[in-house]
């Protein structure tokens, strides 16, 4: 595609348009879009239209090879006609009135511009019967008119300059008011900068935006191509063009689940030391160290709910997600960039520095330094870093090498951790300068061991001094007991709790230990463990029976279930069909236990993918996991042709298909194999060509897999069995397209999900939209129509794009959610 603009650069119109076309990007930018207009479908534009918030301008642009040549009013009259007395080539006053047609039919408030390099000139004409001179003209006349009120023909001057006017107008073939009209928002720019001058107020905007100079050929290519195409050129066209799209795109998912809301305890403690660090404190760093399982995740996930002035929550360890994305999860790079994006999302309204930029450790700094000066307070959660600790897979590339040095005033880390080992000198340094910036969280009181207790409904009476010495008042082990006792009798309670260990130093690891000692000799059992443990899903009983068969286990659901229901307390069970370990703790505890079986697991793990290729599991970890043990001969034997076509004809994702592609490109370089690396890169320059035509089509393949009956295939796109991929807008719209579609809401994890995201946007259509889809799943509509009522709209400036108090007409939105019901 490049290769057909590959001159577009030398062309001065191509390079005008260009800088037009990147002040979308500038914050607060008004411009909504750009149309370049190409007539020939040449190697250059005509045309620019800027459509602006309340104003479309219309530029055309002329160029010169000779900066000194003029504009005479001959010249801007001037048409050519061929032997046959056919007009070939408009005059230019005749192309800037149709220009003002085209503007006029658009908007109401529109300029017409002539942007030219060449100079104007005073030159008369007798002959043609222009007595007098563009600029005359121009500055006597024109420049009069704008200014006033009357019509052109009524103001003194006109009887002066009369007949050259009238000449203009009938060239122009609009009557008086139009050709009023015309005047008063027409615009001359002669004597412009050169193409070179051009390129360079290009490259010093682009530098100032943190977009690589490089990508300067790729706009004006790009700008040409616009122009052929007569598509219309957005922010978000204009980002996706020049390949930066994903710079504002996190992969990582900062979605923590925690404890049901109806059991959570708040730990009195932790809260009080916490809020009493961030108000006596200006900045810098606060540390929260606690052993495995005393809540901290928890705790710190709830003080982010309830704190606006917390941007980012960042887990370097989310259980029971499909796509952790662990081994990024932990890299610099990864953490750096979901930093930039939270304060892009958390600050829209502040002209950030370099934000366009993938240098984000140096563009993190600049944001910082620059919301440092709003003196207003910014929280940052980094949690369990000692899974960063303890991993090896990032080396050099440690998010912990990030975390160092001292912080911009107004500016809080809280870094949480099982130990200290993980801070840095210069934190460390910070943290034991002030008590107030090390908090050790505390376990459970008694008081709120009974809390806790009495919120799942168990009434624990005259066992709470026993409760609190066995487990010590540890969340994870009250969790563990409480669903043990939901499943024992009261009067079994003292028997049930003496019968338990007491932890040692609070550590989980104590009953962990008790329980496998029970099967430590059980080949069988440790098997099923270990399977919960490696694996990267959820897992179905039918699953572990499968995998354990491979492994010479042949052991039917029962005898699986019969191990399962010893660890029933211990694990989370998903929709009744399949089972993941409920915390952490216990999921390092197994593979500690059983280092023995891994590299056995491991190889029929990926026997286990390869005979269900497509299964949602094995093709998102087949991979992956082949990566993870080394197999990279594997890998690359089974990036084929055929396999980019089946996973195709299999609705795969094409953002998996794509992860999938890198791996092998990593595993071709691990093997050092030059003529596999060309292979696969080429593959993946075909994939990449695909990509990019359906991303720039109009096609959404989640609706077009719906309409197509292919329901799970379209919630694929969206859900990867944990999170939803796209935003809170479309899922709206998806949530009434799939009820009419199907007659059904949505399941309830997809759904309770969907609806805790933040719309992007906030304005009347977004809100609507929201309602909208809530009153599909409202029993009580009446108060939901109260609640629409009771919003009070925001005043703000229209470079915030909100809008003006006002109520939402209930009428309106009540046939619209008519409409969805009926549906």
């Amino acid at each position: 595609m490049e290769g057909s603009y590959s001159q577009a650069g030398f062309y001065y119109q191509n390079n005008v348009a260009a800088l037009k076309i990147i002040d979308c990007l500038i914050l607060k930018s008004d411009i909504h879009q750009i149309r370049l207009e190409n007539y020939d479908k040449g190697n250059h534009i005509d045309d620019i239209i800027v459509y602006r918030e309340n104003k479309i301008e219309y530029y055309q642009v002329k160029w010169s090879e000779n900066e000194d040549k003029v504009y005479t009013l001959h010249n801007l009259l001037q048409s050519s006609e061929n032997d046959d007395g056919k007009t070939t080539k408009k005059s230019l006053f005749k192309q800037l009135a149709e220009g003002y047609i085209s503007a006029k039919k658009n908007s109401e408030n529109f300029s017409i511009i002539l942007h030219t390099i060449k100079k104007e000139s005073p030159q008369k004409r007798p002959s043609s019967g222009l007595h007098f001179g563009l600029t005359e003209i121009r500055t006597n006349f024109f420049d009069l008119v704008k200014v006033s009120s009357l019509r052109y023909d009524a103001i003194a001057e006109y009887q002066t300059y009369k007949a050259t006017i009238e000449l203009i107008r009938e060239e122009c073939e609009l009557d008086e008011d139009s050709f009023d009209e015309f005047i008063k928002n027409l615009d001359f720019k002669f004597k412009q900068e050169p193409t070179d001058q051009i390129q360079n107020i290009i490259r010093v905007k682009l530098e100032a935006l943190g977009i690589e100079g490089a990508l300067l050929d790729k706009l004006l290519n790009a700008a040409v191509k616009w122009s052929i195409s007569g598509e219309a050129i957005t922010k978000d066209l204009l980002l996706k063009e020049l390949g930066i799209l994903d710079r504002f795109e996190d992969k990582l998912s900062h979605y923590f689940k925690i404890v049901n809301d109806e059991h959570y305890v708040r730990n009195q403690s932790l809260f009080v030391q916490l809020e009493k660090a961030l108000s006596e404190l200006d900045r810098g760093y606060i540390f929260i160290e606690g052993l495995p399982g005393v809540g901290k995740s928890t705790a710190l996930t709830k003080f982010k709910e309830s704190n606006p002035d917390v941007a980012l929550a960042y887990y370097c360890f989310i259980p029971d997600v499909r796509n952790n994305f662990g081994e990024f999860r932990h890299q610099s790079q990864y953490f750096l960039k979901s930093l930039c994006i939270s304060l892009e999302k958390n600050f829209p309204e502040v002209d950030l520095p370099s934000r366009y930029s993938d240098k984000y450790e140096e563009k993190f700094n600049f944001y910082l330094e620059k919301i440092s000066g709003l003196k207003r307070k910014v929280i940052i959660i980094v949690d369990g870093l000692d899974h960063v600790h303890r991993g090896t897979a990032a080396g050099d590339k440690s998010l912990l090498n990030s975390i160092t040095g001292d912080l911009p005033e107004n500016i809080f880390f809280i870094l949480s951790s099982q130990y200290d080992t993980v801070l840095s000198p210069s934190v460390k340094l910070q943290i034991t300068s002030d008590s107030r910036r090390h908090i050790k969280v505390n376990p459970f009181t008694q008081k709120e061991i009974k809390e806790y207790m009495e919120n799942k409904d168990i009434t624990i009476g005259e066992h709470i001094n026993l409760l609190e010495q066995v487990t010590r008042g540890i969340p994870i082990y009250l969790h563990y007991l409480s669903e043990l006792l939901l499943n024992t009798s009261r009067s079994h309670y003292e028997e049930t709790i003496k019968n338990l260990p007491q932890l040692t130093d609070g550590e989980i690891n104590t009953y962990h230990e008790y329980l496998y000692q029970r099967i430590e000799n059980n080949g069988f059992a440790r098997w099923i463990l270990a399977v919960l443990a490696y694996r990267k899903e959820n897992t179905s009983l039918q699953t572990i029976r499968e995998i354990l068969k491979l492994a010479g286990e042949d052991r039917n659901i029962a005898e699986i279930e019969d191990v399962i229901k010893d660890f029933k307390h211990l694990l989370r069970q998903v929709e009744g069909r399949s089972y993941t370990i409920f915390h952490n703790s216990f999921r390092e505890f197994i593979i500690t236990k059983t280092l023995d079986l891994k590299d056995t697991f491991n190889k029929f793990l990926a026997e286990f993918y390869q005979i269900n290729p497509f299964t949602d599991d094995a093709y998102r970890n087949y991979f992956s996991h082949l990566y993870e043990i080394g197999d990279f001969d594997k890998v690359m034997e089974n990036t084929t042709l055929e396999w980019l076509k089946s996973a195709w004809s299999h609705f795969r994702a094409m953002e998996e298909t794509e992860d999938n592609l890198n791996i092998s490109i990593k595993s071709a370089i691990q093997k050092g194999s030059i003529s596999e690396f060309i292979r696969i890169v080429f593959l993946k320059a075909q994939f990449d060509r695909i990509k990019w035509n359906l991303d720039n089509s109009d096609v959404n393949f989640t609706i077009l897999l719906l309409d197509a009956g292919q329901t799970a295939n379209s919630l694929r796109t969206i859900w990867d069995g944990d999170f939803l991929s796209c935003s809170k807008e479309f899922f709206y719209y998806y949530l009434g397209k799939y009820y009419n579609k199907i007659g059904s809401i949505l399941p309830r994890n997809i759904l309770k999900q969907g609806l805790s995201k933040s719309l992007i946007k906030q304005n009347v259509e977004t809100l609507t939209s929201e309602y909208k889809a809530e009153a599909i799943l409202y029993n009580d509509i009446d108060g939901l129509f109260k609640e629409i009522d009771d919003i009070k709209w925001l005043d703000a400036d229209s470079n915030n794009r909100s809008y003006k108090k006002r109520k939402i007409r209930k009428r309106k939105i009540q046939r619209s959610m008519r409409e969805l019901r009926l549906k």
